[in-house]
């Protein structure tokens, strides 16, 4: 497992070892003391800083939603974000009914909040095929769907320090001849110097990706919304998934605050809340979420694309203005952090200061939430349509001083939005899609750190499990059993 600074701000970024999403859920799991006398130099000291979960408002591009609940579908998908909503589309072009609920609105929560690189550097060997198709079907997204998506094959450098690190790129990208396409190379000199033109360090090389590219996290999930209603789709909003009935053991039924749908299938791709939901039917997710702080700056004649050099990350936006990566996440302890800490220490230990544990309010609030209630009660999701964490200045101050020192020019740009977001991991970071083999019409898309690089392809791959048809990747990597 591959992990740097780099990776933590991948599609969303990666978390590692506690957090909030998907630590809703209660009470200490009985190997409390067992997991502290393990992890105790890990979680101290815990310094109350970062952000904290509240209610908050949507940053996605708003979509008009469906107000009518229909009574059957071949397929009900819980969650409007990158996830459900490219499953869906794969899933409608292959002829099925189609319903996606969404307990807030369309991408409100981590969608909308990610970071919004599309590449493959820093992927896991293990999911390079299906980043790489990914990548292939963002670049055939604009036109299929006859809308503007806000993806830009814009490319992506990774500066390097030292001779050590060019050394690391070119063995990574040996690594993949033969295995997937790849149009990685190293680039150096005046090239280079024309991907980042001000740049204050004398960089040697670096890998160089022309074939990456950028997402409008505001809108891409939105438009790609609007496309899937445009055929068919049927989405609607404010409306939580409580739970699912089966019939001899088979998903037969969803229930929501609605109403129920009839179905045969259900895949449940709700970001950190997956976790909970999947909790409350038995099934086990094990995963953990992060907080991550990200800003907008206003436009500058900065570096070209996307990249990550030293302390400094960035991604040009389609206006020219710039989004800012922090070099570090937030990670509260909740309860959750305990149960399943022993499976998340190594990951913790390799993340080092790139983790910032703390102990906030979240813990308490983590603990308040039920893992089982009734089917016509109010459920937990109905108590927090789009919730997010309250982005950490300090941090975002000092990752915006990074970028100026090595890029003066943003010293002439502003401050335009700054916000915080949740990502939910796996213990080898490496996200859920599978069926569940105790429940079958029972489909998971969860633990996505990648989620915008690998959301096209992930929701293909859905798509192909439910119709049978043959993967176009290798889905081994991704099945819910390697946990067990």
């Amino acid at each position: 497992m591959m992990l740097s600074r780099q990776k933590l701000l991948m599609g969303a970024g990666v978390g590692a070892a506690a957090v909030a999403g998907g630590s809703l859920l209660g009470p200490l799991g009985a190997g409390l003391g067992a997991a502290v006398a393990a992890g105790g130099s890990l979680l101290g000291p815990l310094l109350g800083r970062g952000g904290v979960l509240t209610d908050t408002a949507s940053r996605a591009l708003p979509v008009a939603t469906d107000d009518a609940l229909p009574n059957r579908a071949d397929v009900v998908i819980v969650g409007a974000g990158i996830l459900g909503v490219a499953s869906a589309l794969y899933l409608v072009e292959r002829g099925l009914s189609v319903v996606i609920c969404e307990k807030g609105v369309v991408a409100g929560e981590q969608s909308s909040r990610s970071f919004g690189w599309v590449t493959n550097h820093g992927v896991d060997d293990q999911i390079q095929s299906l980043a790489v198709r990914s990548k292939q079907l963002w670049h055939g997204m604009n036109p299929w769907l006859g809308d503007d998506t806000g993806f830009r094959a814009s490319g992506y450098v990774q500066l390097c320090t030292s001779d050590e690190e060019i050394l690391t790129a070119e063995r990574w990208i040996e690594s993949l001849r033969g295995k997937v396409d790849s149009q990685a190379r190293i680039v150096s000199g005046a090239e280079l110097a024309a991907r980042i033109p001000g740049a204050s360090t004398p960089w040697k090389a670096a890998l160089y990706q022309p074939d990456d590219g950028c997402i409008d996290s505001a809108a891409t999930t939105s438009v790609m919304a609007r496309a899937a209603r445009q055929r068919g789709v049927k989405i609607v909003a404010s409306c939580a998934v409580r739970g699912i009935e089966t019939q001899a053991g088979t998903v037969s039924a969803v229930v929501t605050e609605r109403g129920v749908i009839s179905t045969s299938c259900v895949v449940v791709a709700g970001g950190a809340w997956s976790r909970l939901l999947m909790g409350s039917l038995g099934v086990e997710l094990p995963l953990l979420a992060a907080y991550l702080s990200q800003q907008r700056t206003t436009r500058v004649a900065g570096p070209q694309g996307s990249g990550f050099g030293g302390p400094a990350a960035w991604k040009q936006e389609v206006d020219g203005s710039y989004s800012l990566g922090a070099h570090s996440l937030g990670a509260p302890v909740t309860p959750d952090s305990f149960r399943l800490l022993g499976k998340f220490l190594p990951a913790l230990r390799e993340m080092g200061d790139e983790m910032n544990l703390a102990l906030t309010t979240d813990f308490f609030r983590a603990m308040a939430v039920p893992r089982r209630w009734a089917l016509d009660k109010v459920s937990p999701f109905e108590k927090a349509r789009v919730l997010a964490p309250t982005p950490d200045h300090g941090l975002l101050d000092k990752a915006f001083d990074a970028i100026a020192q090595e890029f003066p020019v943003f010293r002439q740009a502003k401050i335009a939005e700054r916000w915080g977001g949740i990502i939910n991991v796996a213990p080898d970071f490496n996200p859920i899609v599978d069926t569940v083999s105790n429940m079958p019409g029972l489909v998971v898309a969860a633990g996505f750190a990648f989620g915008m690089t690998l959301g096209p392809a992930a929701g293909e791959l859905v798509a192909d499990m439910i119709t049978g048809s043959e993967p176009k990747v290798d889905q081994q990597a991704l099945s819910l059993g390697r946990f067990a």
